[in-house]
Parts: structure tokens; C-alpha cells; sequence
């Protein structure tokens, strides 16, 4: 048996009429939503204990059940271990059940509280155990947040994980609106979606992208609403499931993006449609600004002395791309050459030959080579820039250069960047450069990820990584790389 016995969750209005019926009620008892709703939860499953609340009225309603013995009713809060009720088919089978009580008025009505009825299948003493753990792992411990919402979407209800979520008390939360907890433009839609399910009368299952109270970054959340509805089919509003995914999505961005970059970067032997197709897959995908710039001595075939660059670097920019408006627009930089002092961000990764991560402007490297000049300032200024990553480029020992990943505030998203991943976990975890495998800095090397990312996506042995042959032709070189014009 599973650590968890499956579980149903019935819900009922206070004539204890059937409202809310869940997949897992239906695989232990037999009947179908349709079935279920709008009907007593004791007439049909035979079992008199879950009367409650006022005499039931209506289409749905039945003749009171007459028990042939006195039973004592399963009062809200409390557990019976074995109740005896009918399934579908016309057998009777032990269940244990609890009751809660599920919303003060939740009905609409004013005059009567509502019931949540936890069913499980009864076995042995440790699943017993385990049942019994139930109810308030689901009420208190669990981490899908449960909210009912009003005909008018105002919260009249949250279990407490939602309250943890949502970072309001139980006494602050009703009357409250499903935007006044979520943040950004997709609470706005899911609120619209909360509508549809009340006006179809349809399940709605979506994802969720924005903020919380109680974290200001980018969150998603796996959200489904259904309908609560009385005996008589009318809506007394509409009850939402959320669970976080954000780590689960972010992880598999990550790997959709490590393959996408060992399809893509390295399509030639041209050092300059290599360190472009670098940026098109970073921006805006992981980064909003990726730049390349290599030591200007490859760029003139020249080979640096291996291991790490200390002091000052000249480096020349081979590619820029840059998110601006919701559109990557690739800068007519490239070309242009600088010097970098040994304390600026560029050299000091040179200098040690792994990459480094500045989460703020005022951290003593970016602070110094940001106000070494105005333009410098302004760009930053311009573009909200407010945390930085430099990666060295490598290729069998020797480094070539550098790549500058930098993050901009208040500029709009674009699409393909839902959620943030972390800054080092793309590469950092096992290696701390860029790595231009199977080359030489003399031969023209293709920039490609490291042998680390191609093993995390499943290409230990990629073909990638491979030598190019020797009679590969040289390298294209840029015009204004080979004439040194800046």
C-alpha cells in the first residue's frame, strides 16, 4: 500500500448536499461528479453518520435516512476510523472519515456553515496511523494552497498553506481578491480564468507567473479552479488549488537551454558567427546583455601564454547582444577595442581563469569600471544593468578572452524567458568557464559549452567536442580585426 492511501475529498453545503466531489472520491466510491453533486452525502452513500445541518430541500433532496440503529453522527472535527457506507455498484465497504468544517457561509446563504469530508480506504493499523495524519497534513501541512473565492472572486476562505504562501493571516485574507495577493499582469488573467470556471461551469488548469508578499522574485505557480455549485446547480463560487514549481520549471529551462546551445553555438569555424550565435542563445533566455571579447593577439593570430592573464588586458568586442523593449537588438559595437586596468571585472577573471558573479553595482570591481567613464555610467543608468557575470573562454588551457552577462531592471520581459535561472547553475557547477574544446588558440577554435554542460544534457561524447580535422580551413577573421582598426 502507498505511504499515502488514496484519498477523497467531498465537499457539502449545510443541508449536507454535495458541492464539490474530487477524481479520488469517484476511484474510491464509484460515482462520478455528475453523479455525486447536488445530492445528500448520506442518501447516497447509505451511511446516516454524515447527516448534518438543516433538513435538506430541493430537486437534490431525499427522504431523511432512517437508520435501524441509533448512530452517533460524525460531528465536524471529528474522525471515525471505519464507517460503514455503499458504493456505486451496491456493496458496502469501511471507509474512515473525518469532517471539518469548510467555510463559515461559504454557501452564500449567511445561515450555515459547510462541511469538507476526508475519505480514505481503512487497512491495518500503520495505514490508520497514517490516515489519521491526514486531514491535517492536507489542512495544514500540505503544499498546495487551497482558497474558495465568492461569486464575486472575493476570498471567503484559505487553508494554511495558502496563508503561508500568500503571507496574510486567516483574519486579513476574506473580502480580499485573488491580485491583492499575486502580483503581475498574469494574476490579472487567472482572476478572469476564475470567472470562466464559474460561468462554464469547467475545471480550469493553468500556470500562474508572477510575485508574492513574501518573495519579491519571480515565482510560477501550477493553479487549477473548479466550480462550487448547490443542489440546485447554481454557483456559490469557485474553489483554487495552487502549488509552487517555480525550482521544477526553472530546472527544466536549464536543460532545454543547455540543449539548445549544443545545437547551436559552434555551427562554424568562424570565431565571430560563433560568439554571435553565444549571445542569440543566452538573450533573453538567461541574460539580458551578452557580450564577447576576446584577447586581440588571438584576433591578429598571435597565441597567448597559457594558464591565467595577471595585469592589465586589451580585449576587442566580437559580439553584443542586448534586450531592450521586449526585443534583443544586437549592438554595433563589435569591433571596438579596450583596455582593461587589472582591478576591473574583465581582467581580474583573466587573472584567475574562472568566472565571477557581482550581484550589486557597488561591489569594489563593478563600482571602479563602472565610473571610469560617463558613458559608462550612462549605459548603466540607461538600462537599469544591476547584477553582473564574467566567464573566461578557454580552449585547452589557454584563455582567450572573457563573456559578460548582465541582467537589466525595468526592462520588459521577453516570452522566452519565464523564470530566472540561478546565475551559476547554467555552467558553474562543474566547470567555471567556456571552453573551446578540441582546438587550439592558433587554429581557429569553435566556442561551444564545456564538456560538463554537454553531460548534463546527455552528450558526454558529443561530436562537438571532437578536433576539426586537420585539413579544416583557417578561420574567418573580420576585416577589422585583421587591419587593428578600433
Amino acid at each position: 500500500m502507498d505511504a499515502y492511501p488514496p484519498l477523497g475529498v467531498v465537499v457539502t453545503d449545510r443541508q449536507g448536499l454535495i458541492i464539490g466531489w474530487t477524481a479520488g472520491a469517484e476511484r474510491l466510491l464509484g460515482y462520478t461528479d455528475a453523479e455525486a453533486r447536488g445530492r445528500s452525502a448520506a442518501e447516497l452513500l447509505g451511511a446516516p453518520a454524515l447527516a448534518g445541518g438543516e433538513p435538506a430541500q430541493g430537486p437534490g433532496a431525499a427522504e431523511p435516512v432512517e437508520p435501524a440503529e441509533p448512530v452517533e453522527p460524525v460531528e465536524p472535527g471529528e474522525r471515525h476510523p471505519g464507517l460503514d457506507v455503499r458504493h456505486r455498484d451496491g456493496h458496502r465497504l469501511s471507509v474512515a472519515v473525518s469532517r471539518h468544517a469548510f467555510a463559515p457561509e461559504a454557501d452564500g446563504t449567511g445561515t450555515g456553515s459547510g462541511s469538507v469530508l476526508l475519505i480514505g480506504p481503512p487497512s491495518g493499523q500503520a495505514a490508520e496511523r497514517l490516515r489519521q495524519s491526514l486531514p491535517g497534513w492536507i489542512l495544514q501541512d500540505s503544499p498546495l494552497a487551497l482558497t474558495v473565492y465568492d461569486t464575486d472572486l472575493c476570498c471567503v476562505w484559505q487553508s494554511a498553506a495558502m496563508r503561508r504562501l500568500g503571507g496574510l493571516p486567516d483574519e486579513a485574507r476574506p473580502g480580499r481578491r485573488l491580485t491583492e495577493v499575486f502580483g503581475g499582469s498574469d494574476a490579472v488573467e487567472w482572476e478572469e480564468r476564475l470567472r470562466l470556471a464559474m460561468v462554464t461551469g469547467e475545471e480550469q488548469v493553468s500556470e500562474l507567473k508572477g510575485t508574492i508578499r513574501t518573495d519579491p522574485g519571480s515565482r510560477v505557480f501550477s493553479v487549477s479552479a473548479t466550480p462550487l455549485l448547490d443542489a440546485e446547480g447554481r454557483t456559490l463560487g469557485v474553489c483554487a488549488l495552487v502549488g509552487d514549481v517555480t525550482d521544477r520549471r526553472r530546472a527544466r529551462e536549464r536543460l532545454s537551454l543547455l540543449n539548445d546551445a549544443s545545437l547551436r553555438i559552434g555551427s562554424t569555424l568562424d570565431i565571430a558567427q560563433t560568439a554571435r550565435e553565444l549571445t542569440e542563445v543566452t538573450v533573453p533566455r538567461f541574460t539580458d546583455v551578452a557580450r564577447v571579447d576576446l584577447l586581440e593577439v588571438i584576433l591578429h593570430g598571435d597565441e597567448p601564454a597559457p594558464g591565467p592573464l595577471a595585469g592589465p588586458v586589451r580585449l576587442r568586442r566580437i559580439a553584443e547582444l542586448t534586450l531592450s523593449e521586449g526585443v534583443t537588438t544586437a549592438q554595433h559595437t563589435a569591433g571596438e577595442a579596450d583596455v582593461y586596468l587589472a582591478n576591473s571585472p574583465a581582467a581580474l577573471c583573466l587573472a584567475t581563469g574562472r568566472s565571477a558573479l557581482y550581484r550589486t553595482n557597488d561591489e569594489p570591481p563593478i563600482r571602479s569600471y563602472i565610473d571610469q567613464t560617463p558613458e559608462r555610467q550612462a549605459k548603466v543608468r540607461r538600462l537599469g544593468t544591476h547584477s553582473w557575470m564574467l566567464v573566461p573562454v578557454k580552449a585547452r588551457g589557454t584563455t582567450l578572452g572573457v563573456v559578460w552577462f548582465t541582467r537589466t531592471r525595468g526592462l520588459p520581459r521577453a516570452s522566452g524567458r519565464t523564470t530566472s535561472p540561478s546565475p551559476r547553475t547554467w555552467w558553474q557547477e562543474r566547470r567555471s568557464a567556456w571552453t573551446m574544446p578540441g582546438a587550439s588558440p592558433a587554429n581557429a577554435p569553435r566556442l561551444s559549452l564545456s564538456s560538463a554542460a554537454c553531460c548534463r544534457s546527455g552528450c558526454r561524447n558529443s561530436p562537438r567536442s571532437k578536433p576539426p580535422p586537420a585539413t579544416s580551413p583557417p578561420h574567418s577573421v573580420p576585416a577589422w580585426a585583421a587591419t587593428g582598426s578600433t
